[in-house]
């Protein structure tokens, strides 16, 4: 109940005290400021109880009565099933944090761990535009996620779509 009331906060809400949590651990202007808090996505979460509901129970039952233990049968048999499951989970939490500005431009403020998306809104001057460079960083913002997503596409549609199946 609780991971699909996360769904309902905006992260607006969340943002100040958020930033206050990173600041306390001494994060900001790192990398870890800008990944670890969106790893803790609830659509992920449920993404994934939701696929691991559909993996039959007597999977694991026949590995219990080999004598297989708990981590064996994780690492043998839902590891291997969840592949789609963690490929679109990955797609899913890289393009929401690839298209984040809020965050980005909140917690890391110096230039040697600004994203690309922070960066193109400084390139405006006060009394000038430069089309020409926010348009091709732009199209590098824009690209980059599409390489992921077109050689990945056929698991992450897999991914999406059997979290819904009951096995």
């Amino acid at each position: 109940m609780m991971v699909m009331f996360s769904f309902m906060i905006p992260f607006e809400a969340i943002s100040i005290p958020l930033y206050g949590v990173v600041r306390d651990l001494g994060w900001l202007n790192t990398y870890k400021a800008m990944i670890i808090p969106g790893i803790a996505n609830g659509l992920v979460v449920f993404m994934f109880r939701q696929f691991f509901a559909g993996v039959p129970s007597e999977l694991m039952e026949a590995a219990v009565v080999d004598g297989a233990s708990m981590l064996r049968i994780f690492a043998t048999i839902f590891l291997p099933l969840s592949k789609p499951a963690l490929v679109g989970a990955g797609l899913l939490l890289f393009v929401s944090q690839w298209e984040a500005f809020l965050w980005p431009l909140i917690a890391a403020n110096t230039e040697q761990v600004r994203v690309i998306q922070v960066a193109i809104a400084y390139i405006n001057t006060q009394f000038s535009t430069f089309w020409n460079q926010i348009f091709a960083g732009s199209v590098i913002a824009g690209l980059i996620p599409l390489l992921l997503i077109f050689p990945l596409q056929k698991y992450y549609v897999k991914g999406l779509s059997g979290t819904g199946i009951k096995g």
